[in-house]
């Protein structure tokens, strides 16, 4: 959890990658996927040996609460290449079946606009 809320998503902030974009003349899109992947790479070894059909066995835990967003904005908005990680997407595939998880979905959400 604490490699997803600290070293992986506070760099895809909107005001990180702005500063990415105007101050310092960068692709924010690309620095963005490589801190993702490079996030993800350790998170993908690390839950090869923790994994059950969650982060950590088979009970749902704070791990698994933050890799679904993360996972998520990664793949779709960043373009990160979910093969890549067959664990995490392991993990992923029994997180989207629980009806909880369908339920926090964004376009489930009432207030929801594309």
């Amino acid at each position: 959890e604490m490699c997803i809320r600290d070293r992986i998503q506070p760099l895809q902030n909107s005001s990180v990658l702005k500063k990415i974009e105007t101050e310092l003349n960068g692709d924010k899109m690309k620095w963005a996927k490589d801190v993702i992947e490079k996030g993800f790479d350790g998170l993908e070894q690390f839950i090869a040996n923790t994994k059950g059909k969650y982060c950590f066995g088979d009970t749902i835990t704070m791990a698994d609460l933050v890799l679904v967003p993360q996972a998520i904005g990664s793949f779709t908005r960043f373009g990160v290449d979910k093969t890549k990680y067959p664990n995490i997407s392991a993990v992923m595939e029994n997180l989207e079946k629980e009806q909880a998880f369908i339920d926090a979905l964004p376009q489930n959400q009432p207030d929801f606009e594309e």
